[in-house]
């Protein structure tokens, strides 16, 4: 039934209301809130399910952004500088990583090669971009391992 119809229709007669007892006006009264609190109860349920959803997405972009996305190219660099320090200040300091690390080559090959253990990846631009402050102070604490 359309919305003319239901106006045209002599249940909602103005005129035939007027007779009704105000019991009877209060049953109908009731039984139409109740109709229009189902309407924003479905319309509630929706609105939440909508921000569920919203939700979830928003946690997988979290999850994307801690455990995907890596190093942009001035944290690279950044982490390329600490390397180049870590190891000028070792090198210049000297010790017993001097009898088998016996170049700065070998002795920056093998601050990547630990760098890379260390945090699992195969490039120190696979780093995460998380673990960029941990990588940085790693690197700046660095010391070869002497195997």
């Amino acid at each position: 039934m359309n919305k003319n119809e239901l106006i045209e229709n002599e249940k909602f007669d103005i005129e035939k209301m007027n007779g009704l007892s105000n019991e009877e006006l209060d049953v109908i009264q009731k039984r139409a809130l109740a109709v229009q609190l189902e309407r924003v109860n479905d319309k509630l349920e929706k609105i939440e399910i909508t921000q569920n959803n919203q939700g979830k997405a928003l946690e997988e972009v979290k999850h994307d952004l801690n455990n995907k996305i890596t190093l942009d190219y001035g944290q690279q660099a950044a982490l390329q500088h600490a390397k180049k320090k870590r190891v000028e200040e070792l090198w210049k300091l000297g010790g017993e990583f001097q009898k088998v690390l016996d170049t700065k080559r070998k002795l920056h090959a093998r601050a990547w090669s630990e760098l890379y253990r260390s945090f699992g990846v195969s490039s120190y631009r696979d780093v995460k971009s998380k673990d960029f402050e941990e990588a940085m102070e790693w690197m700046s604490v660095w010391r070869p391992q002497i195997f």
